[in-house]
């Protein structure tokens, strides 16, 4: 998953796939949750991508988009999965280490995880869940829902400059369905209210770290956003030396 995979976050809320129907008096209601690996926002348009870009447009539209950092597929499905980032899940590769020889990965021990039957062998592992973070598909199914997901209607035709992660669709969309989900880490997206009917833009804090500096005069500097307790990290390297570092230092005055 590249860092410009921005189409997944502004259709996963806009559309937000799973069906699921609730065993209660109120009406089922159908959210699509759509996941397009590694497509760049850009490459979505009215000509290459109509019904997309509809979506896009009459939908919510996140404009300040973050992937969770390593970039790859499995850390962010992670972190929406669950709305856990990626020190509780413990996923921060499309590879892991897991201690044993893998049946359906040749015996590795450093399994390629972007496999069901590999994911099936881990889990058996590892008491059903190895990234010991219950995902909102499996609360839901224990809660009285038949998986495939629900939410409420969201706003048309409104884009959102609040920076937004994959870890915070998971936390949405457990707490727009009311699942009950027992958090083993804290480390949690947050709650995605702009999105919805009624909701407020949160306030956005701009700041910049920077660690003391080297031998040789250099020191890392963090440029990053923050809603609430929430942070999001947008670029992080030496200044004159590291591509976005020195320009978004400067959008943060």
């Amino acid at each position: 998953m590249s860092l410009g995979s921005k189409t997944l976050h502004l259709l996963a809320l806009a559309a937000l796939g799973l069906q699921l129907t609730a065993a209660s008096a109120e009406p089922p209601r159908n959210v699509i949750l759509f996941v397009p690996d590694g497509l760049r926002a850009l490459a979505v348009t009215p000509e290459t991508a109509p019904t997309m870009a509809a979506i896009r447009d009459q939908g919510v539209n996140f404009a300040n988009p973050h992937s969770l950092f390593p970039t790859f597929t499995m850390p962010n499905s992670s972190g929406m999965a669950t709305g856990h980032y990626l020190g509780d899940t413990g996923a921060f590769s499309n590879t892991i280490y897991v201690g044993f020889p893998t049946a359906h990965a040749a015996g590795s021990v450093t399994p390629f995880i972007e496999s069901d039957t590999v994911l099936g062998d881990i889990d058996d592992h590892f008491s059903g869940n190895f990234v010991d973070e219950d995902a909102i598909l499996f609360a839901a199914r224990h809660q009285g829902f038949s998986t495939a997901a629900i939410g409420p209607d969201f706003k048309s035709g409104f884009v959102s400059d609040a920076p937004v992660s994959n870890a915070d669709v998971g936390k949405t969309v457990a707490q727009v369905l009311g699942l009950k989900i027992p958090f083993h880490g804290a480390l949690m997206g947050r709650m995605v209210e702009e999105a919805l009917p009624g909701g407020s833009t949160p306030a956005v804090q701009q700041f910049v770290e920077r660690a003391n500096r080297d031998a040789n005069g250099l020191a890392t500097i963090l440029v990053g956003q923050r809603v609430g307790q929430t942070r999001y990290f947008d670029a992080a390297g030496f200044s004159s030396r590291t591509v976005g570092v020195d320009e978004r230092k400067a959008a943060s005055r």
